[in-house]
């Protein structure tokens, strides 16, 4: 009794040392255990966890009788085992066999020492500890993810994926046979290949099996002849974005299972590969696409070319954070929406408008007049979206962002949120698009993306009413045409260019699938003249087509979407009434304008203001122009005198003035 108290507070001061165990290569599987992505150990191993279940049974059976056939019964040290090698060391002069078990391998595996007879003591207390405090196998467990294979591949898995390119669990006989030989004498592999003996070491092995009865004849007969491997296949290291994030986050396991569906995660690798190599050098792009009921993401494509470092390609453009030009508009009207101050039909005035010091204008660089909230939207107009944040507040809008689990980044942390921010004046990243955009057809809620299967689930957050979310399907509503004349129908989507063509985008979903584009320089420099139409909605087309079609939007039939407009919020958006008649800025009426010369008659400029485009321009009763939207045009008189000059807007608005011309 007194040695056992003796022995068991050794065991507690005196634990095995297990890091070596612990230390292993972290994986991402996918949630069917496919094996996608492997890193190395901190000293540069191939180390994987091996798990019994994983591993052909027949090459245990013949590990075990290989190399300690009574491994089930013995408490750590087989004293006959050790009698026996210490007889041929003293008969020949030399070591013939090890005499050591299995577990006592384990040992030496754990905490590598010189082959003495002090280090074979100290292995044979440790692998008493080791049966102790283990079952058999989980020692197995252990020897199978410790033991030597060559170069610094290290455990079954690993030796399996290098030396066959397949899991541990799929081995014929001469691969077993081929990986019990390795780790007693694993210098047999070398750069150049196996050295000459290999196989008749290997086949020594395969006919110890076949007199066991592992193997029948047969199959003895045929992996004799089995040729040996001549080269190593490379370890998994697909999706090298989304793996580095997940295995390396903080409280990550070993293995990490990922949503990742592989076939269509290889089609949009290819895919954004071959549109990464026509794009101008340096332009990098990246792809996520969600399963939006689910939220799930089903591939996710943080850069073209992960090896391109002109590109920067290892960086993952799915979390970077950039200007989103146009892309946040849709939830500004969303908001407008359910506060009850627009709705799709309402009228706003997009004309020169100065907010404060801040003077902005359109993309296309003219202006609208009287346009419908589903207009300015479906336009990507400024001014209107802009007049409506201003009403909103910035900094509430910012605050509904920060709520949803979306918090936008300022390039200056000391300045409140300004009207900009409409514009893309604030760093977005493609992640946070996605998840904005998968809640229009998912009733307005706000979920976390869900990239693994053990990912804790959340309450999700009502960023619009589900009649907004619909409201603004239906005014994104479109029929995408790719390149080879293929329709992709009942497609919600909205691009957007930042400021100075740095960054394109595309956003859109169906009823299933929600799928964010960005195209961009990592240097953040102008992409020239290219845009969010031009750049990113081609890769949004091929991303669609690689999806499941979609028969109609989640969101709702659009004739039900309109009849739930409310009668009470008014048609015409925070302008005075003089704003909604066009008006002639100029010519004024009753002026006297000098056009003639000697050399003939100069162009006189109409300029129009206010009222809804498109403008059609009289004179004298006759039309001089017709469907203009730019508010200026040019007439030329024929000749000195009076007119009459009339302006009509597309309400039936007018209004008219009377000149002189000399």
């Amino acid at each position: 009794m007194g040695l056992w108290v003796v022995l068991v507070g050794l065991d507690a001061f005196f634990p095995p040392n297990l890091q070596r165990f612990h230390e292993v290569s972290k994986e991402l599987r996918t949630n069917s255990h496919h094996l996608v992505h492997v890193f190395q150990t901190k000293d540069d191993k191939w180390r994987l966890q091996a798990h019994m279940n994983e591993i052909d049974p027949t090459y245990i059976d013949m590990l075990v009788h290989r190399e300690d056939r009574y491994f089930w019964n013995h408490w750590g040290v087989n004293p006959f085992s050790l009698l026996r090698a210490a007889y041929q060391w003293f008969s020949h002069g030399k070591v013939i066999s090890g005499g050591s078990t299995l577990t006592m391998q384990v040992a030496r595996l754990l905490e590598p020492q010189p082959r003495t007879l002090k280090a074979k003591f100290i292995e044979g207390l440790r692998a008493l500890q080791l049966e102790h405090r283990f079952s058999k196998k989980e020692i197995l467990e252990i020897y199978l993810t410790l033991a030597p294979y060559g170069s610094n591949i290290e455990g079954i898995r690993a030796a399996s994926l290098s030396y066959f390119g397949k899991p541990a669990s799929e081995f014929i006989p001469s691969e077993s046979a081929l990986l019990i030989a390795l780790p007693q004498n694993p210098r047999l592999w070398t750069p150049k290949g196996f050295l000459p003996q290999t196989q008749t070491i290997r086949n020594r092995i395969l006919t110890q099996s076949y007199k066991k009865g592992f193997i029948d004849e047969a199959t003895y007969q045929i992996a004799l002849k089995d040729p040996l491997p001549r080269t190593r296949f490379s370890l998994p290291r697909g999706m090298p974005h989304l793996a580095r994030r997940l295995c390396f986050a903080p409280q990550a396991s070993t293995v990490s299972l990922c949503l990742i569906r592989p076939d269509l995660q290889k089609r949009m690798e290819s895919l954004t590969y071959e549109i990464s190599q026509s794009l101008p050098k340096g332009v990098n792009l990246a792809l996520l696409i969600v399963h939006h009921p689910s939220r799930e993401v089903v591939a996710y494509v943080g850069s073209g070319d992960f090896l391109n470092t002109e590109r920067q390609g290892q960086v993952d453009f799915i979390q970077a954070y950039r200007s989103p030009g146009s892309t946040l508009k849709p939830f500004i009207y969303g908001l407008g929406f359910d506060q009850g101050l627009i709705q799709p039909s309402t009228y706003i005035l997009d004309d020169r408008q100065r907010f404060g010091s801040y003077r902005p204008h359109n993309f296309d660089k003219t202006f609208h007049g009287m346009v419908t909230i589903r207009e300015a939207l479906a336009l990507s107009l400024n001014i209107p979206v802009i007049q409506l944040l201003s009403d909103i507040g910035p900094q509430r809008f910012v605050g509904i962002l920060e709520e949803a689990g979306t918090p936008p980044k300022f390039p200056d942390l000391h300045s409140p949120p300004g009207l900009s921010l409409a514009l893309g004046g604030v760093g977005m990243s493609l992640e946070q698009l996605v998840t904005l955009y998968a809640s229009l057809p998912e009733q307005g809620q706000v979920l976390p993306l869900k990239f693994m299967s053990n990912q804790d689930s959340s309450s999700p957050y009502q960023f619009l009413s589900a009649r907004s979310a619909g409201q603004l399907t239906d005014i994104l509503s479109q029929t995408l045409i790719n390149e080879m004349g293929q329709p992709i129908r009942n497609l919600a989507v909205k691009t957007g260019t930042s400021y100075g063509h740095r960054d394109a985008w595309a956003l859109g979903y169906n009823a299933e699938y929600t799928v964010g584009v960005w195209v961009g320089r990592p240097d953040g420099a102008p992409l020239g003249l290219g845009t969010g139409r031009t750049l990113a909605v081609p890769v949004l087309q091929q991303a669609f087509l690689s999806l499941p079609a979609s028969r109609k939007l989640a969101a709702g039939n659009s004739e039900d979407i309109k009849l739930k407009e409310n009668p009470e919020i008014p048609t015409v958006r925070n302008q005075k009434l003089h704003k909604h008649i066009p008006q002639m800025l100029f010519p004024i009426d009753g002026s006297v304008i000098e056009s003639f010369s000697e050399k003939g008659a100069k162009p006189i400029m109409l300029t129009a203001l206010g009222g809804k485009r498109p403008y059609t321009w009289f004179v004298d009763g006759k039309p001089l122009v017709t469907q203009l939207w730019n508010p200026r045009t040019s007439w030329k008189p024929e000749k000195p005198g009076f007119y009459q000059i009339c302006l009509l807007d597309a309400q039936g608005l007018s209004q008219s003035v009377n000149i002189e011309v000399q």
